[in-house]
């Protein structure tokens, strides 16, 4: 349910998608062949389906004729039962409408027995099924048994969420489906289990719902052929529901769900269905915390990360600790948010050691031979998901099998293992420690199918090594089981193979992902919107806005195709209606567009405020900004109280520290200063200097700028020179550095600015490549280039950060040229002086002084 992350697609694919058009249901011609190897060679490969869709259509279909070969003779003695010994077969006979043949032959027989149907609803609907299951059952003489009685407290178990008490059931229903194949009942309560697992999924961008999603409809349309009526019992609609969300249906869902909701009292069935209208939603709002279920406390939780972040789910947490019993499942459910350097030291940093004894504890759950550690069932995280029909110590229906579950981990597994890489290289910024990681990973999971997955954060084009490791792992994948590989990484995959110049890899995904999602659906939208080759135009968006009206990326992209790239707030808000209310991703978009309002900016991000306090933060900061000292007073002083994410505050400290040191309150300052440095950020160090040498503590303020060196290296050296100049005067090894250092920076000393003697461009200075709304409404556009700064001249980007630190103040005079002329405006700052822009040296020369 997170957000996809776009690091890579703004760069590759929006160039990719000019020009392209969307296309017919899917591929005519045949599987298609593969590459595989880095060398770039090509291998003649098929894969047994030509795409994603006709992987679903037979799944469900294979599912449904393989129980019903296994009711027909499970006690014929024989007759082989086992999924390689049934005869069957899928053809799409025509890609453009949808159309397909199922062709079963049955053990004994030469004569196949054919149905052709067309897809109609959507692509995992039961109604597209059954009529199968029905000939089928008809041609083997089979009748239905009276349906039997659902465990009064079935729902209830199932609401717990414990694995044991789900493995419990498992067993219970695996027993008496393989006694009874022909139970309507029991097939339902098969499809509700499928689900409860299917909700529990959290992988973030790697999660994968699909195979159980085949499942379930494959135990639906059993339901149905196998009932004395068209009416589902509560299990079924309960799954059924799930089915339609799951699959990307969710105002389908919310209809069902609202109809089925009025009609209930008891308090279990009523969680289930808010768990699942908040699953639909995103709405966490629908939250019941006095008479949740764990279900539905999951879902909560996994919409309050997606549309808050992972700062509030710890909060959650803390306070809610009979909520959140599941260690493992909370630690995803937070990953699952916007993850802050805090909460990545919190939970990200320690996820993949617990997903390994959550691996490890299941195993034992599931086998009578015990084990301790991963090494030992290494080779069970290449388990592939199985139909219903098994065959271990003979045939049996398996409602959930142990393949199932071992994949199942095995994504969580490889997705921890991506983001503690990520969390290490960017976010906490230890490259070593980062690569360290990434070699052991890639040591551990050698052998990993889903190797690939691991190494999904890793930028190919820097690390030769890993980029080999990742296109050899992925090409065995591709080659054999193309159907365990979701969008996200098929497009990561593209990406690296584009840079790698493996031509032959990188239309793969499109070759699969035809049509773009299964018929009928808007599953997956968020990645596969960036699909090479499809543009969806505003007909398409409006009818997937229809069925998936709170999936965020639909809505965005529906607004850009209905009124420009250049939205308005009122556009942007009527595209979003549901989501507008609580979801901070949307209500921070809608508010940006405001930015020029301070009335209307501040009222929004008040509401925001509400919901996350740490808006407060950016509330002092426009204040600022907009020269109103009062306001930025009362939003810091807020956050101060309120904001729980320290980093966050450390990084926004300077200003109200100075300012409450300026206007006598020395404690407070102090205090402020301390809480930043304890955190130990860059910005939270930086304070804790400052606020030192203005209290006179030289030696306090030089241990605290040569800290932050220690910690993030020499882009802090230009604060510690600044120091050493300003204080020159009062030390005389601090004079002795500071000349030292200046004579590197300035070797012609520092000049004084005079754009009057200046005509035409600058020889050099430090180019504007990106700005903030507040940097473009001062006049710092992209593309300007800033030549001086509090009346110097600068060069080069080290002299800028040089004397972008020399004064305290922080209001700090900006001059550049705008392409035609020279300009001065006067910028207020926050943090460390930061003029809220991107920049880089024009012209690019290796020639720029350096720090020694």
């Amino acid at each position: 349910m997170k957000k996809l992350r776009t690091r890579f697609w703004s760069i590759t694919f929006s160039a990719l998608l000019a020009g392209s058009v969307m296309t017919s249901a899917c591929h005519s011609q045949p599987a298609a062949t593969v590459a595989l190897n880095t060398d770039g060679k090509t291998i003649s490969q098929k894969w047994k389906f030509r795409n994603e869709q006709d992987w679903i259509v037979d799944s469900i279909g294979r599912d449904i004729a393989e129980m019903l070969v296994f009711a027909k003779f499970r006690n014929d003695s024989k007759t082989k039962i086992s999924s390689d010994a049934i005869d069957f077969k899928t053809v799409c006979t025509d890609p453009a409408t949808n159309k397909y043949k199922y062709v079963l032959t049955s053990p004994g027989s030469n004569t196949p027995m054919e149905y052709e149907f067309t897809l109609t609803d959507y692509a995992w609907s039961p109604t597209n099924y059954e009529p199968f299951a029905k000939k089928v059952m008809s041609a083997f003489e089979l009748k239905p048994v009276a349906a039997s009685t659902t465990p009064a407290d079935y729902l209830k178990k199932l609401a717990t969420t414990e694995m044991t008490t789900l493995w419990s059931e498992n067993d219970r229903l695996s027993k008496a489906l393989s006694a009874a194949p022909l139970d309507s009942s029991l097939h339902q309560q098969a499809a509700l289990l499928q689900a409860t697992i299917d909700m529990l999924e959290a992988a973030d961008e790697h999660s994968d719902t699909r195979f159980l999603l085949n499942r379930m409809a494959a135990h639906l349309s059993m339901s149905i052929a196998t009932a004395d009526s068209a009416d589902l019992n509560i299990s079924g609609k309960i799954a059924d529901i799930a089915l339609e969300s799951l699959s990307g249906r969710d105002a389908v869902a919310m209809k069902k769900n609202d109809v089925l909701t009025k009609e209930q009292t008891d308090p279990v069935l009523k969680s289930w269905l808010r768990a699942l209208k908040i699953r639909s939603s995103g709405d966490y709002r629908l939250y019941d915390s006095a008479n949740q279920t764990s279900i539905e406390s999951t879902q909560f939780g996994l919409s309050y990360a997606a549309n808050t972040d992972g700062d509030k789910v710890q909060e959650f947490i803390q306070q809610h600790p009979d909520v959140c019993k599941s260690k493992i499942m909370w630690m995803r459910i937070t990953q699952s948010g916007k993850v802050s350097v805090q909460v990545g030291h919190q939970v990200t940093d320690k996820l993949l050691p617990e997903e390994q004894n959550a691996f490890v504890q299941d195993y034992n759950d599931c086998h009578s031979n015990k084990v301790t550690a991963v090494r030992q069932i290494m080779d069970d995280l290449n388990k592939i998901p199985t139909r219903c029909l098994t065959n271990d110590g003979g045939a049996t229906l398996t409602v959930l099998s142990w393949d199932d579950m071992a994949a199942y981990h095995a994504r969580h597994i490889m997705a921890a293992a991506a983001a503690e890489y990520e969390f290490l290289n960017k976010k906490w910024g230890v490259t070593d420690e980062a690569q360290r990681f990434l070699r052991q990973t890639c040591s551990t999971f050698a052998n990993t199918n889903l190797l690939p997955v691991a190494l999904s954060e890793v930028d190919l084009d820097r690390d030769t090594e890993v980029r080999k490791i990742y296109f050899d792992s992925l090409g065995r994948l591709i080659e054999q089981h193309p159907e365990q590989i979701v969008a996200y990484d098929w497009l990561f995959a593209a990406y690296g193979a584009r840079n790698a110049a493996l031509p032959a890899v990188q239309n793969l995904e499109y070759d699969w992902f035809t049509p773009q999602m299964p018929m009928g659906t808007a599953y997956a939208f968020d990645s596969r919107e960036d699909l090479p080759k499809y543009k969806l135009d505003l007909a398409q968006l409006t009818s997937l806005r229809e069925i998936s009206p709170f999936n965020e990326s639909i809505c965005k992209s529906y607004a850009k195709a209905k009124y420009g790239r250049k939205l308005t707030a009122a556009e942007l808000s009527e595209a979003y209606v549901p989501l507008c209310e609580y979801s901070l991703s949307v209500m921070r978009s809608v508010a940006q567009r405001e930015y020029d309002d301070p009335a209307k900016y501040i009222a929004s991000y008040e509401k925001i405020a509400a919901l996350d306090p740490q808006a407060y933060l950016r509330l002092g900061q426009y204040c600022v900004q907009h020269d109103d000292e009062a306001g930025a007073v009362k939003y810091f002083e807020h956050a101060l109280k309120e904001c729980t994410d320290a980093v966050a505050m450390s990084n926004s400290s300077e200003w109200i520290a100075i300012y409450d040191l300026n206007h006598g309150k020395k404690s407070d300052a102090m205090k402020i200063a301390d809480d930043g440095a304890k955190v130990y950020s860059a910005m939270g160090l930086r304070c804790r200097a400052i606020i030192a040498e203005l209290t006179g503590d030289l030696p306090t303020a030089e241990k605290t700028y040569n800290d932050s060196i220690t910690r993030y290296g020499d882009r802090q050296k230009p604060a510690l020179t600044a120091f050493y100049q300003r204080n020159a005067s009062k030390d005389k090894a601090y004079a002795e550095k500071a000349a030292t250092q200046m004579r590197q920076i300035f070797p012609n000393g520092m000049q004084k600015l005079d754009t009057a003697s200046m005509s035409g461009p600058p020889q050099n200075g430090v180019l504007i490549s990106e700005t903030s709304d507040f940097g473009y409404s001062k006049g710092m556009h992209r593309n300007n280039i800033i030549v001086g700064l509090n009346g110097y001249r600068v060069e080069n980007k080290t002299q800028f950060y040089l004397l972008q630190n020399l004064p305290i103040d922080p209001r700090i005079k900006v001059t550049y040229w705008d392409k035609s002329k020279y300009a001065d405006l006067v910028v207020p700052t926050i943090s460390g002086n930061r003029l809220s822009i991107q920049s880089s040296d024009y012209p690019n020369s290796s020639g720029k002084p350096s720090w020694n």
